[in-house]
């Protein structure tokens, strides 16, 4: 088994206990880990993720600037939008020739 699975932790707490158990299973059994050896982690990990104030607002700039340029970049949108129109128009015509019976099918 990966021991870097992903674990979940269940409490009760009329027993007074807390545990995580392993997503994944060894010999057909899933793994329990007692939280004294997994809880001094957790603070450790979510310093790792946590996105600090300078990195919130490079994120935030890049995210408007992204954004920013989808918005402008709407050329493509209104190219095919125009293209639409313009089957649907043929469509209409098509129709219309054909209960005109200028066509045949």
């Amino acid at each position: 088994m990966d021991m870097s699975s992903p674990c979940w932790g269940e409490t009760h707490p009329k027993q007074e206990i807390t545990y995580y158990r392993s997503k994944g299973r060894l010999n057909g059994e899933r793994l329990f880990h007692n939280t004294k050896d997994i809880d001094p982690q957790v603070a450790d990990i979510v310093k790792r993720i946590t996105i600090t104030n300078d990195a919130s607002a490079m994120l935030e700039k890049e995210l408007l600037g992204w954004f920013e340029e989808e918005n402008n970049g709407d050329q493509e949108l209104k190219r095919a939008e125009a293209r639409l129109v313009k089957l649907w128009q043929m469509e209409k015509t098509l129709q219309r020739l054909a209960i005109e019976e200028g066509i045949s099918f």
